[in-house]
């Protein structure tokens, strides 16, 4: 008997340990009565037939902060996608992959155009759009050059979506907002 209140003693003390020794929230991580809300990639239709995608223009565009790519082109999603499905485009280096979501938006029409900046920093060396961590539809060559002690990016042109340049894995930011829960929110999930 001892043995049991000993143990769930100590298991009560690793709780509140654990407990206290975790990060507080602050107010701008977590709005009160809130929950984050995601993006979800396209479906992958395996056999059935394959999204499809182009890189039709890409702007080079210069501001204070750096270099971003503006992409611009379609995409054909192979099933009907969901409110809260997207695409991606993410930026390539030597080592590492990056990029951020953006949301399908719904219509009759199956194609759809698409305008999505993205920022390059030097090293990167490609950019693709994509349905998926390793879905890629559709990629650019990006090259840098100096002008006034400067880097700046240079579209070299398409690249293959197999090329061994994007062969990395992309980290894309799939936050999309906070959404209400709660009683005040009785139409929310």
């Amino acid at each position: 008997m001892r043995r049991l209140i000993r143990t769930a003693a100590l298991a009560a003390v690793a709780a509140v340990m654990a407990t206290w020794s975790m990060p507080a929230t602050t107010a701008y991580a977590r709005p009160p009565g809130m929950r984050p809300s995601y993006y979800m990639w396209l479906y992958d239709c395996f056999a059935i037939s394959a999204s499809t995608g182009t890189i039709d223009t890409v702007n080079v565009l210069q501001s204070a902060t750096g270099s971003d790519l503006e992409l611009i082109g379609t995409i054909t999603p192979c099933l009907r996608p969901e409110p809260l499905q997207a695409f991606g485009v993410a930026t390539y280096s030597a080592t590492t992959a990056v990029g951020d979501a953006a949301a399908y938006q719904l219509s009759d029409q199956a194609t759809q155009p698409y305008q999505k900046r993205v920022p390059v920093k030097p090293g990167e060396h490609a950019a693709c759009l994509l349905t998926s961590e390793t879905i890629r539809l559709a990629c650019v060559s990006i090259g840098w050059v100096t002008v006034d002690d400067v880097a700046r990016p240079v579209v070299e042109g398409p690249l293959p979506v197999d090329s061994p340049l994007v062969a990395a894995l992309p980290v894309v930011d799939m936050f999309r907002s906070w959404v209400p829960i709660g009683p005040v929110c009785p139409g929310c999930p």
